[in-house]
């Protein structure tokens, strides 16, 4: 099942004031499945907990790299009863925060390669981003995690380029974080940043589910249309239906702005099972992207598109726009992906009184669209 619209087939969602005192992490007595026990599922816990970075780029007068670079303030969480980690990252000092990027990244472990998947948002003053569309997968082996993605931004049409993250020099109070590429399939790299992250703490700050994220500060990035075409969806949402089969569940949903703006992010948990969404436009692509990722251990995560935003929204499921491997261009996967979908999801309706949601489906994509289920979101008088 895709997302949280195909998760709660046939429910009603009633919004009700956020007074949970549930964080956006897992709560310490959190109890993880088995799959999610092992050392190799646990390998980004070493990042566990709040951080000062010092992004520092090559020194243009020397061999090396600036001994200082942008100050950035990191939390760092597990999500998803332990599947994921989640750092939000934003600057450290607010004298610094013009011209600076507010970040996202999620890791989990996939289950079909082993390896371990990235999704990051990082837009910043007058850049959006890319709405978590940039991926990178790869192994840990022996303490270092190496993370590869086609790099489009530095690729060419005579050359292909690939990017390199590493984490390295494991401490338990400092790592270092590098970020290097090749156009010559590995055998010379580049290095064009070096990131020292120091602990300030154990744990990630407190911050209850159904409002503003870890460092929002609004307006600062995303203050302008097409971006909040969502943000309607912030606060708690109360869950009650029947699943596919007519079965009955209950649960709930919380959401809130992330970003500066950026994107709204939440996580649903239905009979106690959780999935993180996130809804996010980038004007490089020009699409609005749905982000979700389940609990499910190993299980990937998936996209949805759609042109437009807010009340009459389309979005179509785009599988092929996850990373599989860490050379191809995921971004290809984009293409056609509307016309090869055979799941679509439509916002009839989506203001402050309510949303009424439609999904359809076909058999094949020259079949017509049928209706397969209708949701609504409705306030509490309703």
């Amino acid at each position: 099942m895709f997302g949280f619209l195909s998760v709660i087939a046939g429910l009603m969602l009633v919004q009700t004031p956020v007074s949970d005192p549930d964080d956006w992490g897992d709560a310490p007595e959190t109890d993880f499945a088995a799959a999610l026990q092992t050392p190799q599922a646990r390998a980004f816990d070493f990042w566990i907990g709040e951080w000062r970075s010092n992004w520092r780029l090559r020194d243009p007068d020397g061999l090396g790299f600036a001994a200082e670079g942008q100050q950035v303030h990191q939390q760092v969480f597990t999500m998803l009863r332990g599947k994921a980690v989640v750092e939000l990252a934003w600057p450290l000092e607010a004298t610094d925060a013009a011209g600076r990027a507010s970040g996202i990244s999620i890791r989990y472990l996939d289950g079909e390669t082993g390896d371990w998947i990235m999704a990051q948002h990082w837009p910043r003053p007058g850049w959006d981003g890319v709405a978590l569309m940039d991926q990178l997968i790869g192994p840990e082996e022996n303490g270092r995690i190496e993370l590869y993605s086609h790099d489009p931004a530095r690729s060419t049409p005579e050359t292909t380029s690939t990017r390199r993250y590493t984490f390295t020099d494991i401490k338990p109070d400092h790592f270092r974080w590098e970020g290097a590429n090749t156009g010559d399939g590995g055998d010379s790299w580049s290095t064009w940043t070096v990131i020292d992250l120091y602990r300030l703490g154990q744990d990630a700050v407190s911050t209850p589910r159904g409002g503003p994220w870890p460092g929002f500060q609004p307006g600062r990035i995303c203050s302008e249309a097409p971006h909040g075409a969502f943000d309607v969806l912030e606060g708690r949402w109360t869950v009650s239906g029947a699943d596919s089969n007519g079965e009955p569940v209950s649960g709930h949903l919380d959401a809130g702005r992330m970003l500066d703006g950026c994107a709204i992010a939440g996580v649903l948990d239905i009979s106690g099972r959780e999935t993180f969404l996130a809804w996010s436009w980038s004007s490089m692509l020009q699409l609005w992207t749905q982000f979700s990722l389940s609990d499910a251990p190993g299980e990937r995560h998936r996209y949805a598109i759609a042109s437009s935003g807010g009340e009459g929204a389309v979005f179509f499921d785009a599988p092929g726009a996850t990373i599989t491997s860490p050379t191809e261009n995921y971004y290809a996967g984009l293409r056609g992906a509307s016309a090869a979908a055979l799941d679509r999801w439509v916002w009839q309706r989506l203001d402050a009184e309510g949303a009424v949601i439609v999904q359809e489906r076909r058999a094949s994509p020259e079949a017509d669209w049928t209706t397969a289920s209708t949701y609504t979101l409705s306030p509490p008088e309703r």
